[in-house]
């Protein structure tokens, strides 16, 4: 009987340089894909917070907007009366009948009343309105706002790579570049949107575009394929490096507002609603208090100068029969200045 034999099935070879190669393609798309899943959650949390912040910006507004509709009256009218103290005043130290003497007093009680906070100063140098405009005023917090935005600006190195961004989304979509209409029109629409983010300095925004409007791509595992993919890993490196100092700058804006004057008035607006109170009644009863005071110290000017009072009563002052010093007043006038002054129409 004859025995056979078995052929045995030769097994191929394995390279092991193929299967390292093999490993760590696998392995740095594994890290591409990771980094795109950053990239998301990154551009999910600039909106979020730049939401944030819009939101609080529009409350400042709003509470402004309703402080300056309830007090720019009670404003308008403390101005009037203060410009109707003055006027008298230099009626009265203009009468000719006045001794030298009696003209030094009266002087006397017109600057004590300046001095005092009680009606605006008039000196030689500073003849300014009593209160600055609201327009005059909103200019100069403009500047300042620009100015605080600078010092949180993007580095040089992130504008560089912001305005690279830019360049590469304007090359591929300049209206210019194309001669179809609808072609043109819908570039024309994407670039719109590619300047206002550059214009911001939003670089999660033209990450944004750039991504949206990119045409789907697939990568074979060719040589060509893996020198993209490490390309891509490295420009998602360095996407990611500048997102997360972009989130980091509008958190910290968000902090910065949040402690300025106008983000406490929010937090203490939002706290006295939550109680039930009306936050700014306070503010208008206290502005109300202010012009009855004015008005009173108005009306006792004015019966001197229609010689209803005499010389030695004007010069005992006006017995208002209120316990508000200069300092209260002072304090009560800067409050609802600066709030008016701050609104945003």
């Amino acid at each position: 009987m004859t025995r056979r034999t078995k052929k045995s099935k030769k097994k191929p070879a394995v390279n092991s340089d193929s299967q390292t190669v093999s490993l760590a393609r696998s392995s740095l798309q594994e890290k591409v894909e990771a980094l795109k899943q950053d990239q998301e959650w990154l551009f999910k949390q600039i909106k979020r917070k730049r939401t944030e912040l819009s939101n609080f910006v529009a409350q400042i507004e709003e509470i402004s907007r309703e402080m300056y509709q309830r007090c720019f009256p009670l404003i308008e009218k403390m101005m009037e009366r203060d410009r109707e103290i003055h006027r008298m005043f230099k009626a009265i130290l203009r009468n000719k009948k006045l001794s030298k003497k009696n003209q030094k007093k009266i002087k006397k009680v017109y600057q004590e009343l300046q001095n005092d906070g009680v009606i605006s100063p008039q000196t030689k140098t500073d003849r300014k309105q009593p209160f600055s405009s609201p327009e005059t005023n909103e200019q100069e917090q403009e500047k300042a706002s620009t100015e605080e935005r600078k010092e949180i600006s993007d580095p040089p190195s992130n504008q560089r790579n912001i305005r690279e961004t830019f360049l590469r989304l304007a090359s591929r979509f300049h209206p210019d570049k194309v001669t179809d209409s609808d072609t043109q029109n819908q570039y024309t629409a994407i670039m719109q949107e590619v300047n206002k983010a550059y214009q911001e300095g939003d670089f999660a925004k033209l990450l944004e575009i750039e991504r949206k409007q990119h045409d789907a791509e697939t990568i074979s595992f060719s040589q060509e394929a893996e020198t993209e993919t490490d390309k891509q890993h490295s420009r998602l490196i360095r996407e990611n490096e500048i997102l997360r100092q972009q989130y980091e700058e509008i958190k910290q804006e968000l902090r910065y507002l949040r402690n300025t004057p106008e983000g406490s008035m929010v937090s203490d607006y939002r706290r006295a609603k939550k109680e039930g109170i009306d936050p700014l009644q306070e503010v208008v009863e206290e502005g109300e208090s202010q012009l009855e005071f004015i008005t009173e110290v108005r009306d006792f000017v004015q019966d001197f100068q229609n010689r209803k009072i005499t010389l030695e009563e004007f010069l005992e002052g006006p017995n208002i029969g209120m316990e508000l010093t200069p300092e209260d007043l002072e304090f009560i006038l800067d409050e609802i200045i600066f709030d008016l002054e701050n609104s945003r129409d």
